[in-house]
Parts: C-alpha cells; sequence; structure tokens
C-alpha cells in the first residue's frame, strides 16, 4: 500500500478505517493490550484475525481494497506470499498477463530486496522466488507470485489478518518463536544403518521412504525420493523399493481411521483452531 500496488476505495468508512490504521487502530495493537492486562485468552473469543472477526466492522480490511486499482497484494504466514491481481485468475484481476505481469512482479521483487530495518540498516529479506522457480505441476497459476524468506527467519510474515498492523515491521508480542527452514531427521529400526549420515534430505523424502520403510508401494507421482543411504544394503537386497502407478492403489474410508479415531482426530483440529 505504501508503495502503491494496493489502493483502497473512496469512501467515507475506508477513509475512516484507513485514517485509523494510520494511527495504529489495528488488530495487533488491540491483541497487545490484552496481552498486557493478562485477557489475551479472549483473542479466540473474539475471533481476532479470521475472516469473520468480530472486530473486523471497525479496522481496516481487504474489504475496503479498490481491486480495480490494485496490482498487487499479500497474505500468507512466516514465508512472504505476494499475489499478483492477475487478470483472468483473481476475481477482480487487473494486471494483464505477459510482459504487464512480468513488470509488476519484477518492480515488488526490487522493493523487497531494498527493505531495509529501520533501526540497522539491515536486509529484511534474505531469499526471494518466483513462483515458477520452486513448484511445478498443474496448479502452478493458482501458487503465489512471490515467495520470500526474511532474514534467517529472525522476522516472520504474518498472515492473521489483512491488515494487522500499521507497521511494516512490528515487534512479537504473545509469540515466542516460528519456524525455521532446517529439520532434524531420526531413524530407527531393524533396516535402518547404525549411524548412518543422511546427505541432502528433503520434507518431500519423508513420505516415500516411510512408505519403503513400512514395505508398502511407492507411487511413481509421488514428490522426492526413498532416503536409500539410511537403509541397510541387505534390506534393499531383501526387499527392493517397490513402485506402482498412482490409479493402481485403491482404499476405502473406513481401511483409513474408524469413526472413533476420526471424531478424535477432528477433536484435536478444533482444539488447534484448524477445524469448528
Amino acid at each position: 500500500m505504501k508503495k502503491g500496488f494496493l489502493r483502497l476505495k473512496k469512501g467515507i468508512l475506508p477513509s475512516v478505517r484507513n485514517l485509523l490504521f494510520r494511527q495504529g487502530v489495528v488488530p495487533m495493537t488491540f491483541y497487545h493490550l490484552l496481552l498486557k492486562i493478562g485477557l489475551g485468552r479472549l483473542k479466540k473469543k473474539a475471533r481476532f484475525g479470521q475472516s469473520e472477526s468480530l472486530l473486523k466492522p471497525f479496522f481496516l480490511s481487504f474489504e475496503d481494497v479498490d481491486w480495480s486499482r490494485t496490482r498487487a497484494y499479500s497474505i500468507g504466514s512466516t514465508a512472504g506470499q505476494v499475489y499478483v491481481n492477475l487478470k483472468g485468475r483473481e476475481p477482480g484481476g487487473i494486471v494483464r498477463p505477459g510482459s504487464e505481469y512480468e513488470e509488476v512482479r519484477e518492480s515488488i521483487i526490487e522493493e523487497l530486496k531494498n527493505l531495509k530495518e529501520e533501526d540497522t540498516n539491515r536486509a529484511v529479506v534474505k531469499e526471494i522466488y518466483r513462483k515458477e522457480e520452486l513448484y511445478t505441476g498443474p496448479h502452478v497459476k493458482e501458487a503465489p507470485d512471490i515467495v520470500f524468506l526474511p532474514r534467517d527467519l529472525e522476522i516472520a510474515a504474518f498472515g492473521e489478518y489483512e491488515f494487522a498492523s500499521h507497521r511494516v515491521l512490528d515487534p512479537s508480542r504473545g509469540v515466542s518463536g516460528s519456524h525455521r527452514m532446517d529439520g532434524l531427521l531420526m531413524m530407527k529400526g531393524k533396516r535402518i544403518r547404525k549411524g548412518a549420515s543422511v546427505e541432502g534430505a528433503e520434507i518431500i523424502d519423508l513420505a516415500p521412504s516411510i512408505l519403503h520403510f513400512l514395505d508398502l508401494p511407492v507411487p511413481e507421482e509421488m514428490d522426492g525420493k526413498v532416503l536409500e543411504s539410511a537403509f541397510v544394503d541387505r534390506a534393499f537386497e531383501k526387499a527392493p523399493v517397490r513402485y506402482v502407478r498412482e490409479g493402481a492403489l485403491s482404499f476405502q474410508p473406513q481401511d483409513v481411521y474408524t469413526e472413533t479415531e476420526e471424531e478424535e482426530l477432528k477433536e484435536r483440529l478444533r482444539s488447534l483452531n484448524y477445524l469448528k
């Protein structure tokens, strides 16, 4: 919005909300106040940060955006996700595919490269990717047009609300940590090589490796690879990796969870706010 890629509607309510936004009357200010007086738990009751939040009428939101003049918007968490308001893809898209799309995207990338912390002048963004550098498959067009990682993930993109804060960078309150890109891989079992060091493993390698570990076939279309260096050689001699066409696999819902197990899973997801 500061750089003109996103524009707001004209009118009394959008103007009032924008004025309040610029003065710091934003959801995060409200939440920080609740934390300060020990009422942070009310965040859940007020459905703070959700599209149907009870607080939405009072704060600037995507309903105040003039999509007919907006070229890009951002929504997501941890990693920055920027979407071009592309004609033919977005409901109110205005940016034409081709050279205009590339021009908007490259302009945003340059702005991200130049984004600095005010107090240290350090770069905020460390890695920037165009979507085709990360994703493949039939749904690439729906992916964010730009994905960026803040410096060492010391800074996280905030995805709870459209205009959560009036600052580009806001101190973290109520959140003690976030995700990192490096993971920890541990494997144990009779077929696993003791003390093995597995190099170059990626998260997409876990599913095929687990399937093979359970002596199940691996769908040919599945991303990732079996981490063969983690298995003892004789395990592959006796039971090499079996691949099957995905269409050859079939199972019924009851083969996965019983009704009781499914309800337990749903209850856990509700407790984490993933289900309502």
